[in-house]
């Protein structure tokens, strides 16, 4: 049985998979390409269902899901977008050394650069999440931590921040008096 939404004849996406219950409710229902099921960043576009307003949600008793990016997926498409980047560039040299004719730069430059906008594009909604926490980090970069940890990284991380910008207030505080006694205005 097809769902409401789904597309039927030649215009039907071919390689689209449902992640998601057989029988949940279609709302919640996540389409995407088999390209993106093993996280790698085909350039395929993503399909999400819209839910219902947040009052319907409410309502039902669930706490909508926080969206939070994963600091791994961003580093992965950085790296290929660099990647991408650096085949352009050597396009470039290739047809600078007359290897390939200007058409063929074209054609390959034009490859490059949609690769480059879809990388760009599934970059800037990975950015769109919510700052993970420590524990969230901790675990999409591999690592099982315990709670003590934790508490510990979140500990130490903070006594950093407080020390950098004390550091930095009182260096822009005192830089002025260091310039008068050295005589220089």
């Amino acid at each position: 049985m097809l769902p409401f939404n789904a597309q039927t004849g030649h215009s039907a996406p071919q390689s689209t998979q449902h992640v998601g219950s057989v029988n949940g409710d279609c709302r919640s229902r996540r389409e995407l390409p088999v390209g993106q099921l093993n996280g790698g960043a085909t350039g395929s576009i993503v399909q999400l269902s819209q839910n219902a307003s947040s009052s319907a949600a409410g309502q039902s008793g669930q706490i909508p899901r926080r969206r939070v990016r994963s600091d791994r997926r961003c580093h992965l498409l950085r790296l290929e977008h660099k990647a991408i980047l650096e085949e352009s560039s050597q396009l470039t040299q290739r047809f600078m050394r007359d290897d390939i004719d200007i058409y063929e730069l074209r054609r390959l430059d034009a490859l490059c650069m949609a690769k480059e906008r879809a990388v760009s594009q599934a970059l800037k909604e990975e950015r769109k999440g919510d700052q993970p926490t420590t524990a969230e980090l901790a675990k999409d970069w591999g690592y099982d931590l315990t709670q003590e940890e934790i508490m510990r990284i979140d500990r130490q991380d903070s006594n950093h921040i407080q020390s950098r910008v004390y550091n930095y207030g009182r260096s822009t505080k005192y830089f002025p008096y260091r310039r008068r006694l050295a005589g220089r205005h």
